[in-house]
């Protein structure tokens, strides 16, 4: 990986975000993290290798110096097999959430993710189980069907990178004016979703939703750099609550309604479907985890069903 330039890459990000781009946060920090845990494992990799070699001025230059002194790895050097690799990945991972949550809890930060408050949901609910899950998956597969459609015209080969990043910061431009609310969609900015579910017409929430996928692909499609988790975690709850909202007369469990419709939208629109279903879920009460296993398995047999088809045609 060529690390050199991952501060500039940084830097640009952090002005993109910061003037409210439509898209997340995360893809941009953990390329910044990944590049950097990158080049210190090739700058401790070096002083290993060379440090009985050199001066005390030599290794203070190879402690800090920020482009030299590093050596990039080669399958020469493997030490671990694959099996001792994943293992050892698999307690970083545990390490780094332990210490992740502990931090959080010894700086009285908030959650990290928002929950949408209580469920009480029974079989009332479950009768209009099947509705609210083929209600979003045709909410997300329209907007696949219009996103596909206006990919076919290729305008990215007819318009030239500066006009594209124009056309970025235009978009972000009309939503601050429009719907200022749909700008941000990081962890901050998910309880802003919540208010307005309460208290926007069905209508609107469902033209929001719209739009906040809009200003994403727009975004992404300018240039702007940014990941897709949370605006389309974002997106597919607001449609949840537009659902919620047009069935309010039916007294459903509120949490219910959103966690099906958005969940399917989530795991229709996200490349993959096992992030889909935990980041989505967490937003919600333990009580509905069983719910979104169910629709996890669900879209499993029919995304099957639909490759099998697929194959048979060919």
């Amino acid at each position: 990986m060529n690390y050199s330039r991952a501060w500039k890459s940084l830097l640009v990000a952090l002005l993109i975000l910061s003037l409210g781009a439509g898209v997340g946060p995360e893809a941009p920090l953990l390329g910044a993290v990944i590049a950097y845990s990158v080049w210190q494992a090739d700058k401790m990799r070096y002083v290993y290798m060379n440090w009985d070699q050199g001066s005390s001025r030599e290794r203070f230059s190879m402690l800090f110096h920020p482009g030299q002194y590093v050596k990039s790895f080669d399958e020469s050097m493997r030490i671990l097999n694959l099996g001792q690799k994943k293992l050892l990945s698999s307690l970083y991972v545990l390490n780094g959430l332990f210490v992740f949550w502990l931090l959080m809890r010894l700086s009285d930060q908030p959650s990290f993710v928002t929950k949408i408050g209580e469920s009480h949901w029974g079989l009332k609910e479950l009768f209009y189980f099947l509705p609210l899950f083929l209600s979003g998956f045709l909410f997300a597969l329209c907007y696949q069907q219009v996103r596909k459609g206006i990919g076919l015209l290729k305008l990215g080969e007819r318009i030239s990178l500066p006009i594209k990043i124009a056309i970025g910061g235009l978009s972000i431009f009309i939503t601050s004016q429009v719907a200022p609310n749909l700008l941000f969609s990081g962890q901050h900015s998910l309880h802003t979703l919540f208010d307005m579910g309460l208290a926007t017409p069905a209508l609107f929430l469902c033209l929001l939703a719209v739009g906040k996928l809009l200003l994403l692909d727009i975004n992404l499609w300018a240039g702007w750099t940014g990941g897709d988790i949370f605006p389309l975690t974002f997106a597919s709850l607001l449609q949840g609550f537009a659902v919620a909202k047009l069935l309010e007369s039916q007294q459903l469990d509120v949490a219910f309604v959103v966690l099906v419709v958005g969940l399917a939208i989530a795991l229709q629109l996200m490349e993959n479907r096992m992030l889909a279903v935990i980041f989505v879920s967490l937003f919600f009460p333990v009580t509905l985890w069983p719910v979104s296993f169910l629709i996890f398995v669900i879209y499993e047999l029919m995304a099957r069903v639909y490759q099998k088809k697929g194959l048979d045609q060919n």
